[in-house]
């Protein structure tokens, strides 16, 4: 008895059921010059939200892309940061001569500057006596005013030569 009972509710409820399909039906038809009015209304505000959907889709798909990118050049890098650290291991851990050599390298640049300081010496020494022995042969020889321009020209070159001191003594060199 219980099973016809059961039967008998199932197909009133489907009986309310079609009886409320049609009665919401009904009262959509009855409404449907309002929600016409609404439509004409809503129609150019979904036109724009739609636009507005779009342009944040492109804007997502641009910082997808972006993403990616820089999802890239980070691997990238990483590969590039493990090549050097497994590089760097590869260097010989005692790095003695190495440092040796470096040594070795000052010393001779040391040796090297002092030899051209000796030489830049010399030079300014053997250029003032051959200014000196012009002005002597042009003096001998009776011309006084070139002698007279040798001996300014000496005095200059040691006015010159005394500035590039006080320069290099300002550098601190």
């Amino acid at each position: 008895m219980t099973d016809k009972k059961s039967v008998k509710n199932v197909a009133g409820m489907t009986v309310l059921q079609d009886i409320r399909s049609l009665l919401s039906s009904s009262e959509t038809k009855k409404t449907l010059p309002a929600d016409a009015e609404t439509k004409k209304d809503a129609r150019p505000e979904k036109v724009k939200a739609i636009k507005e959907l779009k342009q944040y889709q492109e804007k997502l798909q641009l910082q997808q892309n972006r993403i990616e990118q820089l999802e890239k050049e980070k691997q990238e890098l990483s590969e590039k940061l493990t090549s050097l650290q497994s590089s760097k291991s590869k260097l010989p851990k005692d790095n003695t001569p190495i440092a040796v050599d470096i040594a070795v390298m000052e010393a001779r640049k040391e040796e090297l500057s002092l030899a051209l300081s000796h030489i830049e010496d010399i030079l300014q020494l053997k250029t003032k006596d051959l200014v000196r022995r012009i002005s002597r042969v042009y003096e001998e020889a009776g011309d006084f005013e070139a002698g007279r321009d040798f001996r300014r020209i000496s005095n200059q070159m040691e006015a010159a030569e005394n500035f590039g001191e006080f320069v290099r003594a300002l550098l601190g060199e």
